[in-house]
């Protein structure tokens, strides 16, 4: 119980929370035992210690399940992520964003003005259409696939990164491709 309560001082904020539900898996039947041997008897002669144990299975159960109790990830995460000296950005298959390291978040904190970037490599657009883009004229062409759009997108675009005091803009060459990028100042 010692060397528990001795890990749990030191340990690390990931660890804190799992040793706190195996440190209070470990006392409950502890002290349950120990009542019952100090003749403090509640129910007569019934040891309660079994009970005891099926309270810790409970808590072990929700400690598994809520906090991860075995599971490596977390911890490896916080290990080698935490630790790295350079930014980390965690992308998910879809292109957004995950999770990224206190370095990174320091970084981004530093710099006064987000840039974004999406780009497409099919058709690009003409220079003529670009002009057209942001126009409130409703302007769309068919897709690469021809499907069909209401010309709104990147209107609603334009619109909410000028709320937010940013910058939007499209470069363009026709037959390779398109970035689209956007500016936002941090706060």
């Amino acid at each position: 119980m010692i060397l528990l309560v001795r890990k749990f001082i030191r340990a690390d904020k990931v660890y804190k929370r799992q040793n706190y539900v195996i440190i209070i898996a470990a006392i409950i039947p502890w002290l349950v035992n120990v009542t019952y041997l100090f003749n403090y008897r509640p129910f007569g002669h019934i040891d309660l210690t079994p009970y005891a144990f099926s309270v810790t299975c409970l808590i072990t159960s929700i400690g598994l399940v809520q906090l991860k109790l075995f599971d490596i990830i977390p911890v490896a995460r916080d290990k080698i992520i935490e630790d790295l000296s350079d930014g980390i950005l965690v992308l998910d298959t879809l292109d957004r964003v995950v999770d990224m390291n206190t370095k990174l978040k320091k970084y981004l904190q530093q710099n006064s003005t987000r840039k974004f970037r999406l780009e497409e490599t099919m058709i690009g657009i003409s220079d003529e259409n670009i002009d057209k883009l942001f126009g409130m004229n409703n302007f769309s062409t068919a897709g690469t696939y021809a499907e069909k759009g209401t010309g709104l997108g990147l209107l609603l675009c334009k619109e909410f990164v000028e709320k937010n005091n940013g910058e939007i803009w499209v470069k363009s060459e026709i037959g390779k491709g398109s970035t689209f990028s956007f500016s936002l100042p941090i706060r």
